[in-house]
């Protein structure tokens, strides 16, 4: 038996050989054959075909690559580090750190320029991630564990026989997106990276590389939407291949997108497509049963022998027949050697104090649980996009714009917009006149970052961005239904949140 230190351009790790040929990966148990020549180890893997390796340094690096990414965690960064294997040189992206590096085992050693200190890295995450943080669990400080970041997918990139029926054939999200220009309203539209493309997740290609990202970049596992309609599965297909191929292999649980099925989403009317309907207990049960395959597969998250449920939207309306669903659930999932449903809900732009019994947990969706709460604080403006200017006030676009003032005119509780306009300070007139719905991203992300709990058991979310221009009409003058976005969200911005 021997071990050797290997950096692919995926991963670093330490590779076991056995009986001559036999070869397998410390930590995540890959395997294959091997043979070995000239400085050059030559891996067969039994899933992932064949790579070359030169030895440099005590470390065999993929042959190919004379710089390879890994990414660093410490207790002041989370980046993306560039590493040289000429001159052993490491750089960090954001940070601008220079440094020397050296392996040794599974930990990745680290002088830096400007102070000449070593800082130790730990590797975890399957080998591409390295942390510092680690020093913290051999310690026990449990202030320093590191979070389990779990994604929300939205698994409607492909075609399915509904989104025929409403919008036309062959319509997915994509087709909104794909014909948009690079910039609306001096933002930059987000389109796939082109290692990635137009992804359909019913594709187990695709979901193996959406298994491939997560490992890199930390994602412990996933949290899918789940469409269903009293008696009725929607975009389905993409979970249900999961069961079968095992693709993507990661834990995950259920977001159940509780909603009216509405034109709304695309600023039309609010139509309903598809009811939602919860008083129905022979279809709850249904419900249940579907359920069932996808709590006990060996992936699905459960926090004390119970499957972790949540619900996106609660309503008060509808509190009656989720606090049923909950009961029956619980009794059923007993039934099936569980100890209940680990049910939680979201928090966002709904009316969250709407109590629940039998509701354990709650999730902070963002960007609109921090817009609900504080919006008021970061609400921003587009300059170049304004309806007009304090000297040429126009009543129309106004009332068009601000629907709630509208109202108020309808109802002869205010004469006109215009007075309306003229009581603003100049910050509140500008957001008021901006064609967009604008929020300062970076402030938003400030805010979430100084969150207190305030329900039990509350988890805490982070976006990226958000953008709905693809979704809205920009050029039609019905400015009420313009689209939203949050400016000022860069990579260094949200690595620091």
């Amino acid at each position: 038996m021997n071990e050797l230190k290997v950096m692919s351009i995926e991963w670093y790790d330490i590779l076991i050989t056995e009986n001559d040929k036999y070869i397998y990966r410390e930590t995540n148990k890959d395997a294959g054959t091997y043979t070995m020549y000239d400085n050059i180890l030559e891996v067969h893997w039994n899933v992932w075909g064949t790579e070359y390796f030169i030895l440099v340094n005590g470390v065999y690096y993929k042959r190919e690559y004379k710089t390879f990414q890994v990414i660093l965690e410490s207790e002041k960064f989370l980046e993306e580090a560039l590493l040289s294997i000429e001159n052993q040189s490491i750089h960090l992206k954001f940070k601008g750190l220079n440094g020397t590096y050296k392996f040794v085992r599974n930990e990745l050693h680290v002088t830096w320029n400007h102070n000449s200190k070593l800082e130790i890295f730990y590797l975890y995450q399957f080998g591409r991630k390295f942390s510092s943080i680690s020093v913290n669990y051999k310690k026990n400080n449990l202030s320093k564990r590191l979070v389990k970041n779990i994604a929300i997918v939205f698994p409607q990139f492909h075609e399915v026989e509904e989104n025929n029926q409403f919008w036309g054939k062959g319509f997915t999200e994509w087709t909104l997106l794909e014909p948009m220009p690079e910039k609306v309203a001096d933002q930059y539209i987000k389109k796939p990276h082109k290692d990635i493309g137009y992804y359909n997740l019913k594709d187990i290609n695709h979901r193996s590389y959406m298994e491939k990202l997560a490992n890199i970049y930390d994602i412990h596992g996933f949290c899918y939407y789940h469409y269903w309609f009293k008696n009725k599965k929607v975009m389905y297909e993409p979970l249900e291949l999961m069961l079968i191929d095992g693709k993507p292999d990661k834990p995950f649980m259920f977001c159940w997108a509780n909603e009216q099925w509405t034109r709304k989403w695309d600023g039309g009317n609010n139509e309903v497509l598809i009811e939602q309907d919860y008083s129905d207990v022979n279809g709850n049960k249904a419900h249940f049963q579907y359920l069932l395959q996808f709590f006990q597969h060996k992936n699905y998250i459960i926090i004390n022998n119970k499957p972790v449920f949540i619900f996106y939207r609660i309503e008060k309306k509808d509190k009656k027949y989720i606090e049923e669903i909950i009961q029956q659930w619980n009794y059923l999932a007993i039934q099936h050697n569980f100890a209940g449903i680990y049910f939680m809900r979201f928090l966002g732009p709904f009316d969250n104090d709407v109590h629940i019994e039998g509701i354990q947990g709650h999730i902070n969706f963002e960007p609109g649980y921090v817009t609900q709460k504080h919006g008021y604080e970061f609400n921003s403006y587009n300059k170049n996009h304004l309806l007009f200017d304090k000297h040429h006030y126009n009543e129309t676009d106004y009332l068009n714009k601000n629907r709630d003032v509208n109202e108020l005119v309808r109802n002869k509780r205010l004469p006109n917009g215009h007075t309306h306009f003229n009581a603003l300070n100049t910050h509140e007139s500008l957001i008021r006149t901006s064609k967009f719905t604008v929020f300062d991203g970076k402030k938003a992300l400030e805010k979430i970052d100084s969150y207190q709990s305030e329900y039990p058991y509350q988890n805490y979310g982070l976006f990226v961005g958000w953008n709905n221009s693809p979704r809205r009409n920009y050029k039609n003058k019905l400015y009420h239904k313009y689209p939203m976005y949050y400016d000022n969200i860069t990579d260094e911005v949200f690595g620091e949140a």
